[in-house]
Protein backbone atom coordinates (compact mmCIF):
# COMPACT_ATOMS: atom_id res chain seq x y z
CA UNK A 1 0.00 0.00 0.00
CA UNK A 2 1.87 3.67 -1.26
CA UNK A 3 2.42 5.55 1.87
CA UNK A 4 -0.25 8.65 0.87
CA UNK A 5 -1.48 9.08 4.36
CA UNK A 6 -0.60 12.58 5.69
CA UNK A 7 -0.42 12.84 9.58
CA UNK A 8 -2.48 15.84 11.46
CA UNK A 9 -0.93 14.26 14.72
CA UNK A 10 -0.01 16.67 17.15
CA UNK A 11 -0.60 16.58 20.64
CA UNK A 12 0.18 20.18 21.01
CA UNK A 13 -3.00 21.95 21.18
CA UNK A 14 -4.76 19.34 22.85
CA UNK A 15 -5.65 19.23 26.74
CA UNK A 16 -6.01 16.61 28.97
CA UNK A 17 -8.52 16.81 32.11
CA UNK A 18 -8.54 13.65 34.63
CA UNK A 19 -11.19 12.35 37.09
CA UNK A 20 -9.56 9.80 39.45
CA UNK A 21 -11.59 7.57 41.67
CA UNK A 22 -10.71 7.39 45.02
CA UNK A 23 -10.99 5.87 48.98
CA UNK A 24 -9.95 7.79 51.70
CA UNK A 25 -10.34 7.15 55.07
CA UNK A 26 -11.02 9.59 58.50
CA UNK A 27 -8.51 12.41 57.61
CA UNK A 28 -7.47 12.49 61.18
CA UNK A 29 -10.67 14.25 62.19
CA UNK A 30 -12.91 12.80 65.10
CA UNK A 31 -16.39 13.09 63.17
CA UNK A 32 -15.19 10.50 60.50
CA UNK A 33 -13.64 7.93 63.24
CA UNK A 34 -17.02 5.85 64.22
CA UNK A 35 -19.70 6.87 61.48
CA UNK A 36 -22.78 5.02 62.83
CA UNK A 37 -23.56 3.22 60.28
CA UNK A 38 -20.13 2.90 58.77
CA UNK A 39 -19.05 3.92 55.72
CA UNK A 40 -20.65 6.84 53.26
CA UNK A 41 -23.04 5.05 51.15
CA UNK A 42 -22.68 8.05 49.22
CA UNK A 43 -19.69 10.74 50.68
CA UNK A 44 -21.43 13.46 52.14
CA UNK A 45 -20.31 17.24 50.75
CA UNK A 46 -18.40 18.35 54.17
CA UNK A 47 -16.25 15.13 54.05
CA UNK A 48 -16.09 15.94 50.28
CA UNK A 49 -14.83 19.43 51.44
CA UNK A 50 -12.55 18.17 54.07
CA UNK A 51 -10.45 16.32 51.38
CA UNK A 52 -10.53 19.43 49.37
CA UNK A 53 -9.25 21.69 51.95
CA UNK A 54 -6.53 19.22 52.28
CA UNK A 55 -5.27 18.76 49.00
CA UNK A 56 -5.11 22.45 48.55
CA UNK A 57 -2.93 22.74 51.08
CA UNK A 58 -0.64 20.06 49.87
CA UNK A 59 -0.69 21.10 45.82
CA UNK A 60 -0.50 24.71 46.72
CA UNK A 61 -4.06 25.07 44.28
CA UNK A 62 -7.24 25.79 45.49
CA UNK A 63 -9.47 22.78 45.50
CA UNK A 64 -13.60 23.05 46.35
CA UNK A 65 -15.48 20.31 47.51
CA UNK A 66 -19.01 19.79 45.97
CA UNK A 67 -22.04 17.52 46.14
CA UNK A 68 -22.40 16.76 42.55
CA UNK A 69 -19.52 17.05 39.02
CA UNK A 70 -19.57 20.75 38.81
CA UNK A 71 -20.59 22.57 35.38
CA UNK A 72 -17.44 24.79 35.00
CA UNK A 73 -13.80 23.59 34.81
CA UNK A 74 -11.59 23.59 38.16
CA UNK A 75 -9.87 21.13 40.93
CA UNK A 76 -12.69 19.66 42.79
CA UNK A 77 -13.63 16.72 44.79
CA UNK A 78 -17.07 15.16 44.03
CA UNK A 79 -19.02 11.83 45.22
CA UNK A 80 -17.99 9.09 43.87
CA UNK A 81 -21.10 7.14 43.32
CA UNK A 82 -19.40 3.67 41.71
CA UNK A 83 -17.54 2.80 44.90
CA UNK A 84 -19.40 0.06 46.64
CA UNK A 85 -19.09 0.66 50.06
CA UNK A 86 -19.85 -3.24 50.82
CA UNK A 87 -16.37 -4.06 49.42
CA UNK A 88 -14.38 -0.98 50.97
CA UNK A 89 -11.41 -1.97 53.44
CA UNK A 90 -11.75 -1.44 57.19
CA UNK A 91 -10.41 2.04 57.35
CA UNK A 92 -11.99 3.35 54.20
CA UNK A 93 -14.64 6.21 54.99
CA UNK A 94 -15.93 7.41 51.21
CA UNK A 95 -15.40 6.80 47.82
CA UNK A 96 -14.60 10.26 45.97
CA UNK A 97 -13.57 11.59 42.23
CA UNK A 98 -11.02 13.93 41.88
CA UNK A 99 -11.66 16.38 39.08
CA UNK A 100 -8.70 18.08 37.77
CA UNK A 101 -9.11 20.98 34.54
CA UNK A 102 -7.72 20.56 31.31
CA UNK A 103 -3.98 21.17 30.84
CA UNK A 104 -1.05 20.78 28.22
CA UNK A 105 0.44 17.11 28.38
CA UNK A 106 3.49 18.20 30.27
CA UNK A 107 1.30 20.15 32.78
CA UNK A 108 -1.24 17.65 33.29
CA UNK A 109 1.55 15.16 33.35
CA UNK A 110 3.43 17.62 36.30
CA UNK A 111 -0.33 17.57 38.13
CA UNK A 112 -0.52 13.65 38.28
CA UNK A 113 3.05 13.59 40.21
CA UNK A 114 1.29 16.60 42.73
CA UNK A 115 -1.34 14.59 43.30
CA UNK A 116 0.22 11.12 43.66
CA UNK A 117 2.49 12.56 46.34
CA UNK A 118 0.10 14.45 48.09
CA UNK A 119 -2.80 11.90 48.82
CA UNK A 120 -0.27 9.91 50.50
CA UNK A 121 0.59 13.28 52.47
CA UNK A 122 -2.61 13.43 53.64
CA UNK A 123 -2.89 12.30 57.58
CA UNK A 124 -5.97 9.19 57.37
CA UNK A 125 -5.90 10.08 53.90
CA UNK A 126 -5.99 7.54 50.74
CA UNK A 127 -6.88 3.98 51.17
CA UNK A 128 -5.30 1.58 48.83
CA UNK A 129 -7.35 0.00 45.87
CA UNK A 130 -9.65 -2.46 46.58
CA UNK A 131 -8.83 -3.87 43.73
CA UNK A 132 -7.24 -3.32 40.40
CA UNK A 133 -10.05 -2.16 38.67
CA UNK A 134 -12.22 -1.11 41.49
CA UNK A 135 -11.39 2.42 41.25
CA UNK A 136 -11.06 4.02 37.41
CA UNK A 137 -8.91 6.92 35.79
CA UNK A 138 -10.83 8.78 33.23
CA UNK A 139 -8.40 11.02 30.54
CA UNK A 140 -10.60 13.95 29.04
CA UNK A 141 -9.10 14.73 25.70
CA UNK A 142 -9.77 17.76 24.14
CA UNK A 143 -8.50 18.35 21.21
CA UNK A 144 -8.36 21.95 21.22
CA UNK A 145 -8.49 23.61 17.91
CA UNK A 146 -8.39 20.62 15.56
CA UNK A 147 -11.54 19.88 17.48
CA UNK A 148 -13.66 20.71 14.16
CA UNK A 149 -11.76 17.97 12.35
CA UNK A 150 -12.37 14.85 14.80
CA UNK A 151 -14.80 12.44 13.36
CA UNK A 152 -14.64 8.95 15.75
CA UNK A 153 -16.90 6.62 13.34
CA UNK A 154 -13.21 7.26 11.52
CA UNK A 155 -10.96 6.64 14.63
CA UNK A 156 -12.99 3.47 15.29
CA UNK A 157 -11.17 1.54 12.79
CA UNK A 158 -8.00 2.83 13.59
CA UNK A 159 -8.03 2.03 17.48
CA UNK A 160 -7.28 -1.75 15.98
CA UNK A 161 -4.22 -0.80 14.81
CA UNK A 162 -0.82 -0.19 16.22
CA UNK A 163 1.42 -1.55 19.42
CA UNK A 164 -0.91 -1.10 22.02
CA UNK A 165 -5.11 -1.28 21.01
CA UNK A 166 -7.72 -0.52 23.03
CA UNK A 167 -8.68 -4.18 23.22
CA UNK A 168 -4.85 -5.10 24.07
CA UNK A 169 -5.11 -2.24 26.73
CA UNK A 170 -8.12 -3.57 28.39
CA UNK A 171 -6.97 -7.05 28.27
CA UNK A 172 -3.82 -6.16 29.85
CA UNK A 173 -4.73 -4.17 32.45
CA UNK A 174 -7.88 -6.54 33.68
CA UNK A 175 -10.53 -3.84 32.63
CA UNK A 176 -11.27 -5.62 30.21
CA UNK A 177 -14.29 -7.81 32.44
CA UNK A 178 -15.64 -4.61 34.04
CA UNK A 179 -19.12 -3.14 33.40
CA UNK A 180 -17.73 0.31 32.59
CA UNK A 181 -15.02 -0.05 30.10
CA UNK A 182 -15.87 -2.49 27.74
CA UNK A 183 -14.35 -2.35 24.48
CA UNK A 184 -15.96 -0.04 21.51
CA UNK A 185 -16.62 -2.54 19.36
CA UNK A 186 -19.21 -4.06 22.08
CA UNK A 187 -21.33 -1.24 21.11
CA UNK A 188 -21.33 -1.59 17.47
CA UNK A 189 -20.22 -5.11 16.93
CA UNK A 190 -23.59 -6.88 17.50
CA UNK A 191 -25.68 -4.47 15.36
CA UNK A 192 -22.57 -4.46 12.41
CA UNK A 193 -22.64 -8.56 12.26
CA UNK A 194 -26.49 -8.27 12.02
CA UNK A 195 -26.39 -5.94 9.09
CA UNK A 196 -23.41 -7.86 6.73
CA UNK A 197 -25.86 -10.82 7.29
CA UNK A 198 -29.02 -9.14 6.59
CA UNK A 199 -30.52 -10.52 3.26
CA UNK A 200 -32.47 -8.00 2.28
CA UNK A 201 -29.88 -4.90 2.84
CA UNK A 202 -26.64 -6.21 3.66
CA UNK A 203 -24.19 -3.80 5.14
CA UNK A 204 -22.05 -2.37 2.45
CA UNK A 205 -18.24 -0.72 2.90
CA UNK A 206 -19.44 2.38 1.86
CA UNK A 207 -21.86 2.90 4.11
CA UNK A 208 -19.26 1.74 7.26
CA UNK A 209 -18.97 5.27 8.48
CA UNK A 210 -21.94 6.38 9.37
CA UNK A 211 -23.34 2.99 10.32
CA UNK A 212 -20.19 3.30 13.35
CA UNK A 213 -21.26 6.90 13.63
CA UNK A 214 -24.60 5.81 15.05
CA UNK A 215 -23.90 2.62 16.97
CA UNK A 216 -21.00 4.29 18.91
CA UNK A 217 -20.85 3.57 22.55
CA UNK A 218 -22.29 6.68 23.93
CA UNK A 219 -22.27 5.57 27.87
CA UNK A 220 -19.67 5.21 30.80
CA UNK A 221 -20.12 1.78 29.76
CA UNK A 222 -17.44 2.14 27.47
CA UNK A 223 -13.80 2.76 27.90
CA UNK A 224 -14.18 5.29 24.96
CA UNK A 225 -16.48 6.98 26.24
CA UNK A 226 -18.18 9.18 22.90
CA UNK A 227 -21.26 10.77 24.71
CA UNK A 228 -19.06 13.64 26.11
CA UNK A 229 -18.34 15.06 22.69
CA UNK A 230 -21.10 17.59 22.65
CA UNK A 231 -18.84 18.64 25.59
CA UNK A 232 -16.41 19.33 23.56
CA UNK A 233 -14.02 16.36 24.66
CA UNK A 234 -14.03 12.49 24.75
CA UNK A 235 -13.63 10.60 27.93
CA UNK A 236 -10.93 7.03 27.82
CA UNK A 237 -11.79 4.53 30.87
CA UNK A 238 -9.19 2.23 30.10
CA UNK A 239 -7.19 2.40 32.96
CA UNK A 240 -7.46 1.95 36.31
CA UNK A 241 -5.66 4.27 40.07
CA UNK A 242 -2.91 2.08 39.91
CA UNK A 243 -1.72 3.32 36.18
CA UNK A 244 -2.90 6.79 37.73
CA UNK A 245 -0.21 6.48 40.30
CA UNK A 246 2.15 4.43 38.29
CA UNK A 247 5.37 5.50 36.25
CA UNK A 248 4.34 5.24 32.20
CA UNK A 249 3.39 8.46 30.76
CA UNK A 250 0.06 9.22 29.69
CA UNK A 251 1.60 9.42 26.44
CA UNK A 252 2.85 5.74 26.61
CA UNK A 253 0.06 4.50 27.90
CA UNK A 254 -2.19 5.60 25.23
CA UNK A 255 -0.04 6.64 22.14
CA UNK A 256 -1.99 4.18 19.89
CA UNK A 257 -5.30 5.67 20.40
CA UNK A 258 -3.94 9.21 20.56
CA UNK A 259 -2.48 8.35 16.68
CA UNK A 260 -6.16 7.50 16.11
CA UNK A 261 -7.72 10.02 17.26
CA UNK A 262 -5.65 12.47 15.18
CA UNK A 263 -6.90 11.07 12.06
CA UNK A 264 -8.62 13.06 9.38
CA UNK A 265 -11.67 11.77 7.55
CA UNK A 266 -9.65 11.60 4.37
CA UNK A 267 -7.32 9.37 5.53
CA UNK A 268 -9.37 6.99 7.34
CA UNK A 269 -9.74 4.51 4.53
CA UNK A 270 -6.92 1.84 4.73
CA UNK A 271 -8.54 1.61 8.38
CA UNK A 272 -11.46 1.35 7.96
CA UNK A 273 -11.52 -0.94 5.24
CA UNK A 274 -9.54 -3.47 7.40
CA UNK A 275 -12.34 -3.02 10.26
CA UNK A 276 -15.06 -4.10 7.07
CA UNK A 277 -12.70 -6.87 6.37
CA UNK A 278 -12.30 -8.11 10.30
CA UNK A 279 -16.15 -7.62 10.40
CA UNK A 280 -16.91 -9.92 7.05
CA UNK A 281 -15.18 -12.82 8.66
CA UNK A 282 -16.91 -12.41 11.88
CA UNK A 283 -20.01 -12.20 9.75
CA UNK A 284 -19.10 -15.78 8.27
CA UNK A 285 -18.23 -16.83 11.15
CA UNK A 286 -21.55 -16.49 13.13
CA UNK A 287 -23.40 -17.61 9.95
CA UNK A 288 -21.11 -21.02 10.42
CA UNK A 289 -21.91 -21.26 14.03
CA UNK A 290 -26.01 -20.29 14.23
CA UNK A 291 -26.91 -23.51 12.94
CA UNK A 292 -25.56 -25.49 15.32
CA UNK A 293 -26.48 -23.90 18.58
CA UNK A 294 -29.36 -24.66 20.50
CA UNK A 295 -30.67 -22.76 23.91
CA UNK A 296 -31.08 -24.21 27.33
CA UNK A 297 -33.38 -22.92 30.44
CA UNK A 298 -35.08 -24.88 33.36
CA UNK A 299 -38.38 -24.36 31.63
CA UNK A 300 -38.46 -23.32 28.09
CA UNK A 301 -36.63 -23.37 24.94
CA UNK A 302 -38.00 -19.94 24.04
CA UNK A 303 -35.47 -17.12 24.60
CA UNK A 304 -38.39 -14.50 25.09
CA UNK A 305 -39.67 -16.23 27.90
CA UNK A 306 -35.97 -17.07 29.99
CA UNK A 307 -33.99 -15.08 32.21
CA UNK A 308 -31.46 -17.53 32.05
CA UNK A 309 -29.62 -20.04 30.06
CA UNK A 310 -27.26 -22.01 28.39
CA UNK A 311 -26.00 -22.17 24.65
CA UNK A 312 -24.85 -25.51 23.45
CA UNK A 313 -22.84 -25.54 20.38
CA UNK A 314 -22.80 -28.99 18.66
CA UNK A 315 -25.20 -29.92 22.47
CA UNK A 316 -21.77 -29.05 24.05
CA UNK A 317 -21.63 -26.07 26.54
CA UNK A 318 -20.16 -22.90 25.11
CA UNK A 319 -21.65 -20.34 26.83
CA UNK A 320 -24.46 -18.85 29.79
CA UNK A 321 -26.84 -15.76 28.91
CA UNK A 322 -28.54 -14.04 31.25
CA UNK A 323 -31.89 -12.07 30.26
CA UNK A 324 -34.29 -9.58 31.37
CA UNK A 325 -35.47 -7.48 28.19
CA UNK A 326 -31.78 -7.13 27.22
CA UNK A 327 -29.09 -10.06 27.13
CA UNK A 328 -25.32 -10.72 28.57
CA UNK A 329 -23.26 -13.07 27.34
CA UNK A 330 -20.48 -15.00 29.04
CA UNK A 331 -18.16 -17.50 27.00
CA UNK A 332 -18.22 -20.82 29.27
CA UNK A 333 -14.34 -21.80 30.16
CA UNK A 334 -13.42 -25.31 30.49
CA UNK A 335 -11.80 -25.11 34.10
CA UNK A 336 -15.07 -23.59 35.73
CA UNK A 337 -17.94 -23.40 33.01
CA UNK A 338 -20.81 -21.31 35.28
CA UNK A 339 -18.86 -19.04 37.01
CA UNK A 340 -15.76 -18.19 35.03
CA UNK A 341 -16.58 -15.04 33.01
CA UNK A 342 -13.39 -14.24 31.32
CA UNK A 343 -15.25 -12.67 28.10
CA UNK A 344 -18.24 -11.66 28.47
CA UNK A 345 -20.70 -8.84 26.79
CA UNK A 346 -23.04 -6.95 29.18
CA UNK A 347 -23.61 -3.59 27.17
CA UNK A 348 -27.53 -4.91 26.45
CA UNK A 349 -27.90 -6.92 23.53
CA UNK A 350 -31.01 -7.62 22.26
CA UNK A 351 -32.05 -11.51 21.11
CA UNK A 352 -31.17 -11.01 17.44
CA UNK A 353 -27.63 -10.20 18.24
CA UNK A 354 -27.00 -12.89 20.67
CA UNK A 355 -25.41 -14.99 18.34
CA UNK A 356 -23.45 -11.99 16.63
CA UNK A 357 -21.80 -11.27 20.37
CA UNK A 358 -20.52 -15.13 20.43
CA UNK A 359 -18.62 -13.72 17.46
CA UNK A 360 -17.33 -11.26 19.16
CA UNK A 361 -16.50 -12.41 21.88
CA UNK A 362 -14.61 -15.33 20.21
CA UNK A 363 -12.66 -12.97 18.48
CA UNK A 364 -11.81 -11.39 21.94
CA UNK A 365 -10.20 -14.59 23.12
CA UNK A 366 -8.32 -14.99 19.77
CA UNK A 367 -6.82 -12.14 20.22
CA UNK A 368 -6.13 -12.26 23.90
CA UNK A 369 -3.87 -15.33 23.01
CA UNK A 370 -2.22 -13.82 20.23
CA UNK A 371 -1.62 -10.57 21.67
CA UNK A 372 -1.39 -10.98 25.56
CA UNK A 373 -0.20 -15.40 25.09
CA UNK A 374 -2.81 -16.56 27.54
CA UNK A 375 -4.61 -19.22 26.17
CA UNK A 376 -8.55 -19.47 26.54
CA UNK A 377 -10.00 -23.32 26.33
CA UNK A 378 -13.95 -23.75 25.69
CA UNK A 379 -16.03 -26.02 27.56
CA UNK A 380 -17.03 -27.09 24.29
CA UNK A 381 -14.13 -28.80 22.20
CA UNK A 382 -15.84 -28.10 19.01
CA UNK A 383 -16.14 -24.39 19.10
CA UNK A 384 -12.06 -24.85 20.32
CA UNK A 385 -11.82 -25.89 17.00
CA UNK A 386 -14.25 -23.34 15.35
CA UNK A 387 -12.31 -20.47 17.01
CA UNK A 388 -9.02 -21.75 16.06
CA UNK A 389 -9.76 -21.95 12.14
CA UNK A 390 -11.49 -18.37 12.77
CA UNK A 391 -7.85 -16.91 13.93
CA UNK A 392 -6.13 -18.90 11.20
CA UNK A 393 -8.34 -16.81 8.62
CA UNK A 394 -7.34 -13.59 11.00
CA UNK A 395 -3.32 -14.47 10.10
CA UNK A 396 -3.96 -15.77 6.71
CA UNK A 397 -5.31 -12.18 5.71
CA UNK A 398 -3.52 -10.28 8.33
CA UNK A 399 -5.96 -8.95 9.75
CA UNK A 400 -4.31 -8.68 13.21
CA UNK A 401 -2.94 -5.28 14.51
CA UNK A 402 0.06 -4.13 12.29
CA UNK A 403 2.49 -3.61 15.29
CA UNK A 404 3.78 -0.25 12.87
CA UNK A 405 1.19 0.82 10.80
CA UNK A 406 0.14 3.94 12.16
CA UNK A 407 3.59 4.41 12.76
CA UNK A 408 4.10 3.93 9.39
CA UNK A 409 1.28 5.73 8.01
CA UNK A 410 2.10 8.92 10.51
CA UNK A 411 3.97 11.51 8.78
CA UNK A 412 5.55 13.87 11.32
CA UNK A 413 4.33 17.21 10.77
CA UNK A 414 7.24 19.99 9.64
CA UNK A 415 8.32 22.03 11.84
CA UNK A 416 6.51 20.51 14.96
CA UNK A 417 7.28 18.46 17.78
CA UNK A 418 5.12 15.42 18.66
CA UNK A 419 4.39 16.24 22.42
Amino acid sequence: MPNTYRSEYDTTDWRFGFEVEMLFGDLGLDRYKDLWDGPFDRASTRYCRDIAARLSEVTGVKWRGRDESPAKTGFYVVPEYDLDPISFPDNAVGGVELITPPLKMKDAEELRSIISSAVLQIEGGFVDPVSEDGQGWHVNVDRGSRNDHFNPAQAVGAMWEGDNTELDILLSNGRYKTSYASPQHHAYGPALIDAMRSPMFPMDACNLDNFLFRHLGKSKKYATNFDKLNRGYLELRHYGLSEFLGPLSIETLYGSIFKSLSIAPRNSAPFTDRLFERFVLLAEFTDNIGPLLSFQTRSTSDISLASWGRLLYKDELMANVSWEGFAEVFLAEADNPNQNRRFQLTTGIVAHEIVPSISLLALDAIYDGVRCDREFTSSSNAFNDAILALSEQYQSAELFPSEGLLDKMLVKPKGKTLT
